[in-house]
């Protein structure tokens, strides 16, 4: 289906929700999720929160894991699938889990590594590709932006092009980490 994506892991806090609002935002998306978080009050008039997942044009779906019903078919028929993760040994193994789900059903699949110091995303990498290698990755690393982004409203993209001391703080990372995955998500998409 035309424009359409899925913010998948089975494990929690690995960084779904900020990554789903700031595309959705930046992408012009509506969200889907089946998770009561901070998506349901920074973007209130494009979110909607079920258990009850159908594939609708123009969404970008939040799911923290598979219980809900449908997810299997939205991840069969989405243009692409973000994975975040972590250098967590509980994050990595249901990693590899969700991937395993997913991969044989899914068009695209990319990993997205959170929560980044050092090394991290190299060890990740490493670790996943063991099992599952040639998929893309991009590194969003550790970085107070997305924090941000969910308490203005806006999208971390959005707050670096309209005010200076966003720029200042969050300039780089926006340039030089966000904005080459959000162009990747972007191609992935038919607009």
């Amino acid at each position: 289906m035309k424009n359409t994506a899925l913010v998948i892991n089975s494990k929690g806090s690995v960084g779904k929700t900020p990554i789903s609002f700031n595309l959705a935002y930046d992408l012009d998306m509506n969200i889907i999720t089946n998770d009561k978080s901070a998506l349901i009050a920074c973007y209130k008039d494009r979110s909607t929160l079920t258990n009850q997942l159908e594939l609708m044009e123009n969404s970008l779906y939040d799911c923290g894991g598979f219980s809900a019903p449908g997810i299997l078919n939205i991840v069969e028929q989405v243009n692409i699938i973000i994975v975040p993760v972590f250098n967590d040994p509980s994050s990595l193994i249901q990693t590899r889990d969700t991937l395993k789900q997913i991969l044989p059903l899914a068009k695209k699949v990319v990993i997205v590594t959170t929560k980044t110091e050092n090394k991290d995303a190299d060890i990740i990498k490493n670790n996943l590709d063991k099992k599952y290698p040639g998929l893309e990755y991009f590194n969003l690393s550790l970085t107070k932006a997305f924090n941000h982004s969910l308490k203005t409203g806006k999208s971390i993209k959005h707050l670096v092009e309209t005010d200076k001391i966003y720029e200042n703080w969050f300039g780089d990372f926006v340039q030089n980490n966000y904005i080459p995955f959000l162009n990747a998500v972007k191609k992935e998409l038919e607009l």
